[in-house]
């Protein structure tokens, strides 16, 4: 079994054994603290828990499991999200023409 997927069991141990969800940060020095190390690549944990289907983010990087939560509350539309930055994208565009039509005016 690899480093990376025994650390994404530990927080899954962790978490069923508090019952509730837990901040990222902490998560992470529990973990390490179970796995007797005081160091180890952070953002390949936190990559490896949002890849793993066991596990879900929820608001001020909190994670807990997803069995415990209903689908609408751990689901992002991500059509919602590219429509939201295509519209920005397009104030963006639109502001920066109409600072180039009045540079050229001036």
């Amino acid at each position: 079994m690899s480093t990376k997927r025994a650390l994404t069991d530990l927080a899954y141990e962790i978490i069923a054994e508090k019952n509730k969800a837990i901040s990222f940060g902490t998560l992470w020095k529990d973990v390490l603290k179970m796995n007797g190390t005081n160091e180890g690549d952070i953002s390949q944990f936190y990559t490896d828990l949002t890849l793993d289907g066991r596990f879900v983010s929820l608001k001020g990087n909190t994670w807990d499991l997803k069995e415990k939560h209903k689908f609408a509350d751990s689901f992002v539309d991500i059509e919602v999200l590219s429509v939201e930055d295509d519209e920005e994208d397009e104030r963006e565009d639109s502001e920066e023409e109409e600072e180039i039509l009045e540079t050229e005016e001036e």
